[in-house]
C-alpha cells in the first residue's frame, strides 16, 4: 500500500477514480496493549524496554542513557521469523524466552520497527504512569509517607555510646530519650513556653540518666552538696539555651504533612472554571480511591503548584 498504492475506481470526490499510498506511521497505546499488539515480552519480562537493549530485571532504574542502544530492527525481523517458522510449540517457546519476540502481522509490513514506531499514548505514560508513581513514591505525597517524616533536629551533637554494663536497660532507654529532647527543635514561638515544656519532659525521668548526661556534657552544676533531680535538669536546660533553637533552614521538603495539608486545603477551596477536572480533597489518603487521568491533570498543572508557590514563597 504504501509503494504501489491501492486504485479505487470512484470516490465522492474523484468520479474517475483515484489512487491512494498508505503507511502505518505509529502505533499509539497503552503499554499493555503495545506489547500485544507487536507481540514482545510483557513489561514484568526481562526484555522490559521495547525501545532499547537494556535488559534484565535488575537493570531497573538505570539512568546511563548514553549507553542505551536502539533495538536493531532486523534482529527482531529475524527472531519474529524464527518463532513463526518453528516447528512446536517447545520450540515457539524457547525462542521466545531466548528473544522475547513473537510474530505479529505487523511484520507484513516492510518498513515496520517497533523501537521507533511503537508509542505508548501520553495519557496513560504520563498522567496514569510517571504522574503517580513520581507524586506517591519519589515525593511522598501519601498519608503514609507524611506520618512516617521525621522532623529535623535543631542541631546534631556526638553524645557516644554508653558504657556497657553501668545501667539497666530501661536507664539505657531513657538516655537515649534525653538526647533525643536535647537535640529536638523549639517551635513553640515563646521560647520560654519551649524549655518549660523541656523542663517538665526531663524531671519525668530518673536521675541516674540526668547525671550520666551532665557528666557526659561537662554542664556546670549551680550548687555543691547533695544534688536533686531539679539541679540535673536545670543543668541541661542552661546547656540546651547555648545550642540553636531550630534547625536551619534548609531547601523546601516534599513529604511532609505541611504539604500534603497544604495541598488538599487549596483543593478544597481555590475557584476553579467548571471544566477542570475536579480531584478529591482527601487526597493522599487511601480512601480518595483511584485518581483518572484528568484528576491527575489538574492536580499537577494547577492545584500543586499553586499550593507549592503560596508554601514555599518564604524561600
Amino acid at each position: 500500500m504504501h509503494d504501489s498504492g491501492i486504485k479505487f475506481s470512484k470516490t465522492a470526490c474523484y468520479p474517475n477514480g483515484r489512487l491512494t499510498c498508505s503507511a502505518v506511521a505509529l502505533v499509539v497505546c497503552d503499554l499493555p496493549a503495545a506489547r500485544h499488539l507487536s507481540c514482545l515480552a510483557g513489561v514484568s519480562s526481562h526484555f522490559y524496554c521495547s525501545a532499547c537493549d537494556c535488559y534484565h530485571k535488575s537493570t531497573y532504574g538505570r539512568v546511563d542513557f548514553k549507553n542505551w542502544t536502539p533495538r536493531d530492527r532486523d534482529k527482531l525481523r529475524a527472531y519474529a521469523e524464527q518463532w513463526r517458522d518453528a516447528a512446536t510449540s517447545a520450540e515457539r517457546e524457547a525462542l521466545f524466552k531466548a528473544h522475547g519476540v513473537r510474530y505479529s502481522e505487523l511484520w507484513h509490513l516492510p518498513y515496520w520497527d517497533p523501537s521507533r514506531q511503537l508509542v505508548i499514548d501520553p495519557m496513560h505514560c504520563l498522567l496514569e504512569g510517571l504522574v503517580p508513581h513520581h507524586t506517591r513514591n519519589l515525593l511522598g505525597l501519601t498519608s503514609k509517607s507524611t506520618a512516617s517524616a521525621s522532623t529535623p533536629l535543631a542541631f546534631s551533637y556526638d553524645f557516644g555510646e554508653v558504657p556497657s554494663g553501668t545501667m539497666t536497660t530501661k536507664e539505657m532507654t531513657q538516655v537515649s530519650t534525653i538526647q533525643a529532647l536535647l537535640l529536638s527543635q523549639m517551635i513553640i514561638p515563646d521560647e520560654e513556653a519551649c524549655f518549660n515544656k523541656l523542663k517538665d519532659s526531663l524531671f519525668h525521668k530518673n536521675i541516674g540518666p540526668l547525671k550520666y548526661i551532665c557528666n557526659n556534657l561537662g554542664c556546670v552544676l549551680q550548687k555543691t552538696g547533695r544534688m536533686f533531680k531539679i539541679d540535673y535538669v536545670k543543668a541541661l536546660l542552661e546547656w540546651r539555651r547555648g545550642k540553636p533553637l531550630t534547625a536551619p533552614i534548609e531547601e523546601p521538603q516534599f513529604g511532609t504533612a505541611e504539604v500534603l495539608g497544604r495541598i488538599r486545603d487549596v483543593i478544597r477551596d481555590a475557584s476553579v472554571p467548571t471544566w477542570l477536572g475536579s480531584v478529591p480533597s482527601d487526597f493522599g489518603d487511601a480512601s480518595a480511591g483511584t485518581l483518572k487521568a484528568d484528576e491527575w491533570r489538574s492536580l499537577i498543572t494547577v492545584y500543586l503548584p499553586i499550593a507549592l508557590v503560596s508554601l514555599w514563597v518564604k524561600y
